[in-house]
């Protein structure tokens, strides 16, 4: 009895706070997910947007399929947003199958630049460019100091 007092006393004096499996996802959704070795190719991919959490702070991830994050395998990468120095559109339609490759993404490009590395993604039309691009700059600007600006992006 005395550790189910206890217990009740934690919870309402507010010291543990417990979340819902997946309270932390804020987008989930397709997108080609740019291979960057030769030839470069476009693998559709299903990524879900974290925000920071117990398990986390604020990241994008990635899985093969929907049905794998859905049975809860883990991600096939994690990219932890505030460790990303920019993320800005990509227009470059040579690099996504434009020109050549007929392909009709060259538009909706989006790059996470990490300190060895970049990650391209492309959305299948604008507004999912803006919206995914949207909530991935205001994760990744989450933790600055206060009183400093957000980080700059520069565009390609």
């Amino acid at each position: 009895m005395e550790g189910d007092r206890m217990s009740l006393s934690s919870i309402q004096s507010g010291r543990h706070q417990f979340e819902r499996p997946g309270a932390d996802i804020r987008k989930t959704g397709f997108l080609k997910k740019l291979k960057s070795h030769r030839p470069q190719t476009l693998k559709k991919k299903f990524f879900v947007l974290r925000s920071t959490s117990a398990s986390g702070p604020a990241r994008l991830e990635y899985y093969d399929s929907e049905k794998k994050f859905k049975s809860g395998s883990p991600p096939k990468r994690s990219i932890q947003l505030h460790t990303c120095f920019n993320i800005n559109r990509r227009s470059d339609p040579s690099v996504y199958g434009g020109s050549s490759g007929g392909g009709k993404h060259g538009r909706y490009g989006l790059v996470l630049y990490l300190s060895d590395e970049s990650f391209t993604v492309v959305a299948e039309n604008e507004e999912d460019l803006e919206s995914w691009l949207t909530m991935l700059l205001d994760y990744q600007n989450e933790f600055l100091p206060d009183g400093d600006m957000q980080r700059e992006h520069y565009g390609e």
